[in-house]
Formats: C-alpha cells, sequence, structure tokens
C-alpha cells in the first residue's frame, strides 16, 4: 500500500491526551535542558553535570545506586514532581555501561 503522505496543512487530530515517556535528542547545547526544566513540578536529575548555568529544581547523581536512591526518596515522598528529567541519555548509558562491565568482571 505504501505511505501515504498528510496534504499540506492537515491537522491530524492527536490520539492520546499525555505522552508518558518522550525523549528529545538534538545537537548540544541548543537549549533543551533549559527548556524542559521550565516544566512546572519537574525534577531535573542532573547526570552529566552540566546544569550549573540553569535555575531548576535539580538534583546531581554521579552513580546509579545515588539515581536509585532518588527514584526511592521519590517513591517516598509520594512523586512530588509532576515531570522527571533525565539529562542526559549519554551520560546514563555510560553508568549503565561502567556498571554492566563490573557485574560482568564480578561473575
Amino acid at each position: 500500500m505504501g505511505i501515504i503522505l498528510p496534504k499540506p496543512n492537515e491537522i491530524i487530530k492527536a490520539n492520546l491526551v499525555n505522552p508518558r515517556i518522550m525523549i528529545a535528542y538534538s545537537e548540544p547545547k541548543i537549549g533543551k535542558s533549559s527548556l524542559f526544566a521550565k516544566l512546572p513540578d519537574s525534577l531535573l536529575i542532573d547526570i552529566e553535570d552540566g546544569s550549573g548555568f540553569i535555575d531548576a529544581t535539580k538534583v546531581r547523581v554521579e552513580s546509579l545506586a545515588e539515581l536509585g536512591e532518588v527514584g526511592r526518596e521519590i517513591i517516598k515522598h509520594k512523586f512530588p514532581y509532576k515531570y522527571g528529567i533525565l539529562d542526559t541519555a549519554t551520560a546514563l548509558e555510560i553508568l549503565c555501561e561502567e556498571n554492566a562491565t563490573e557485574m560482568y568482571k564480578a561473575s
């Protein structure tokens, strides 16, 4: 059948009220973190130590253990934030890879 493109200016109605997960990807330093940090009731979880220039409700984590601790605190306080912003996915991937390597070496 193939893909049928919408006509120019044809608006397709949304079928969701609110996305549960969103990943924003673009070139570095264009303002993704600054933009998302402005969301009301949001917590910026800084994994890369790059949010020093952003006014926001934020916490710095340096390991997966600390990230887990943040998660437990969020649960303990009955989910006080509407949005969680992990900054950056690349830094999270590095933490996961380091942890996986340690676990592999220990097995």
